[in-house]
């Protein structure tokens, strides 16, 4: 019983969410690292509740926040000076941008009751963080292979 009401569970983010759960992978169609060390927590028995999907989410999380100020850093080393003034914005935006998106994705999934939806705004903030890290990686990985 437990198995398929995550079944239905991942199934409804599926359906529900496509655009956010719909992410591209790589051509080689590998995990990055981070999710799969996120598929793996999930997978773990004591992990299949409410608190250990959200716990698993927010380890995702941490770990994609901190996957971002290392490209960050690592695409500030190789910018020219007005690149830098430029990226430095958009980034102070983006930061605005994530935590409105993150107040009001909040406060509607906790609106619409129900424990499941705390893990759809966990998730919510994941897919945020980890679209932006994969769009400054694209923005190094073009600098470098230009150069």
């Amino acid at each position: 019983m437990f198995i398929n009401c995550v079944a239905l569970f991942a199934l409804l983010l599926a359906t529900a969410f496509p655009p956010v759960f719909a992410q591209e992978q790589p051509a080689s169609s590998a995990l990055h690292p981070i999710d799969s060390a996120y598929q793996e927590c999930l997978a773990i028995a004591e992990n299949q509740t409410t608190y250990g999907m959200i716990e698993c989410a927010n380890r995702a999380y941490e770990s994609w926040d901190a996957e971002l100020n290392r490209i960050y850093k690592q695409l500030m080393g190789i910018l020219q000076p007005k690149e830098k003034e430029r990226l430095k914005a958009a980034q102070r935006n983006w930061l605005a941008w994530k935590n409105s998106e993150f107040e009001f994705s909040g406060l509607m999934h906790n609106n619409l009751g129900g424990s499941m939806w705390k893990i759809v705004a966990a998730e919510r903030a994941n897919q945020v963080i980890k679209q932006r890290t994969l769009e400054l990686q694209a923005y190094y990985d073009t600098i470098v292979e230009g150069r």
